[in-house]
């Protein structure tokens, strides 16, 4: 008669060869099946070194690979930051010409309604595009918005 925990721990190949022999020697059918797995061929094994360097070097090359990405995409995201968060340069407007400021204003202080021949008012938004025509051929435009329910307007010169 054989043990329980003996037979149970040969059935999960946990025991050692003395044990086995003992089994075995002990129990009819357990030397049978001995028999019968010692005659089955084992299947040849890889070798050890080869599969782990071939795992490693798998391993190796994913990681590179990733690096790889990693560092592409690194790149692409710090080109488009530089890219899109430079500001185009525009070119500095030109200082006024304080001469011509000073004839415009001189132009606009010295404008009386009475005398142009005649006034051309298109209506704009809230207010109008005021063109006055005077005795010499030239015209002024002006855009008036009214302020105060209309009690008084501004008056925007466009080309004096």
């Amino acid at each position: 008669m054989t043990d329980n925990n003996l037979l149970n721990r040969f059935l999960e190949a946990e025991t050692s060869v003395p044990e086995e022999r003992e089994l075995a020697a002990a129990d009819p059918v357990v030397a049978r099946l001995s028999e019968a797995l010692a005659a089955q061929p084992l299947p040849a094994l890889p070798d050890a070194g080869a599969e782990f360097d071939r795992i490693l070097r798998q391993a190796r090359r994913r990681s590179v690979r990733r690096w790889g990405f990693a560092a592409a995409g690194l790149a692409a995201a710090l080109t488009g930051v530089v890219l899109l968060t430079r500001r185009p340069t525009a070119p500095a407007p030109a200082p006024p010409d304080a001469l011509e400021m000073l004839r415009q204003v001189q132009f606009i202080s010295g404008l009386n309604p009475a005398d142009a021949e005649g006034y051309d008012f298109q209506p704009v938004g809230d207010g109008y595009v005021m063109t006055a025509r005077f005795a010499d051929g030239t015209t002024s435009s002006f855009i008036l918005t009214p302020l105060d329910g209309g009690a008084s307007f501004n008056l925007v010169a466009l080309n004096p």
